[in-house]
């Protein structure tokens, strides 16, 4: 066997007795503190921020209707592709074509009315300049005359009104898209008296999508246009979608004294399996670092105390300390933990940015040190570590 070879052998039972933290009962009853490690990585290092929002469609349309009947036709239905100027709905326009007749019949009652009127303001005219006439019967026959041409405006507007009435009992697609909703039966009567009934409810393209999250006030410094976004949805778990921001709102949202504001999500959705309303759990990265050394944050300025250091070195682990330093990480060696003055960088809270000094990855680096747990030690205590004096074998 090769001298690299035991080094390494004996390099990794010292750090598994590191690692695993057993306690190791001396002659006096004093154990060693419990040591955790995680590995130096080098990979990118992010900063995310988490929300939860809902799925919809762009460019979403309600279909409605500005005049009042029962239903007769019904073309459109649920998830149907149509195009603009199709067909959706008709109403009864027995009604409405009454309506038009009646405002034909009426534009031209008042139409003949006013060329009576006409003719007889032209003969009041005459007859005023010849002195048969007085001027009453000439302003008489003027006012006849405006208030029948005054009354084929009117009725005239009407007709125009009542045909436009007529065009809208037939309900087209404002655009081409998929009908997302229908809220209306044959034979149902819809009233738009008051306010417009929706009939449909459209989207000009499901293959883009958006999300309308709700970032926490904390947070939404952080959120800027063109962040990266992933999300998932219960519908596929196990699968992280892909989004951008696009905009965020400027308009709270206060709920039970709680602050958040609407950031919106552009995506894609060319697989057509994201449906409108399906909840959203996102997380927006705010920055990125590329592929730098990193350690977790809990081994940043770790404290060891003087006591523990002792312990650790009465069983023969060495323990060196660097003098005063501003930052350090404690790095496992076989059977040894050096103290390493470091300079940090960007910390995304569970992993922190090693500038200085180099570190190899995968070295080792004490995580955590805690006491042992007295009640749990008799249980956990390796089999290949002494027997405490007194204690039985099992």
């Amino acid at each position: 066997m090769s001298r690299k070879t035991i080094y390494w052998i004996s390099g990794i039972v010292a750090v598994i007795l590191l690692a695993v933290g057993i306690p190791y009962f001396m002659g006096n009853g004093v154990s060693l503190p419990v040591i955790e490690t995680d590995s130096v990585t080098k990979s990118d290092l992010t900063s995310e921020i988490t929300a939860t929002g809902t799925l919809s469609a762009v460019g979403t349309v309600e279909v409605g209707t500005q005049v009042s009947g029962v239903v007769a036709k019904l073309n459109g239905d649920f998830n149907m592709q149509v195009k603009k100027g199709q067909i959706l709905a008709q109403l009864d326009t027995r009604n409405l074509n009454a309506s038009v007749t009646e405002s034909e019949a009426a534009l031209e009652r008042n139409q003949i009315q006013m060329d009576i009127s006409a003719r007889n303001f032209e003969r009041t005219k005459i007859l005023h300049t010849q002195g048969i006439s007085t001027d009453l019967e000439l302003e008489m026959a003027q006012a006849e005359y405006l208030t029948a041409k005054a009354n084929v405006s009117s009725s005239s507007a009407m007709l125009n009104r009542n045909k436009v009435n007529l065009e809208l009992a037939t309900i087209t697609a404002p655009m081409d898209g998929t009908i997302l909703s229908r809220n209306v039966e044959l034979g149902q009567t819809v009233a738009a008296s008051f306010n417009t009934p929706t009939l449909f409810t459209m989207a000009a393209d499901l293959k883009v999508m958006k999300i309308e999250a709700d970032v926490d006030e904390a947070d939404i410094g952080q959120v800027r246009k063109n962040q990266q976004v992933k999300f998932t949805v219960d519908a596929y778990p196990g699968r992280n979608f892909e989004g951008m921001v696009t905009e965020i709102r400027l308009e709270p949202t206060i709920s039970q004294n709680v602050v958040t504001y609407t950031v919106i999500v552009s995506v894609n959705n060319d697989d057509e399996k994201l449906m409108p309303g399906m909840t959203a759990t996102l997380s927006i990265q705010t920055w990125i670092v590329k592929q730098v050394v990193s350690v977790t944050t809990s081994a940043i300025n770790l404290a060891i105390t003087d006591d523990q250091i002792q312990r650790l070195e009465k069983s023969g682990i060495k323990v060196t300390k660097t003098e005063n330093p501003k930052s350090w990480i404690w790095i496992v060696s076989p059977g040894q933990l050096d103290q390493k003055a470091i300079t940090a960088g960007f910390s995304n809270g569970s992993r922190t940015e090693i500038n200085e000094p180099a570190l190899p990855v995968q070295q080792l680096v004490v995580s955590v040190i805690s006491e042992p747990d007295a009640s749990a030690t008799a249980a956990t205590r390796s089999p290949f570590l002494p027997t405490p004096p007194g204690a039985k074998k099992n």
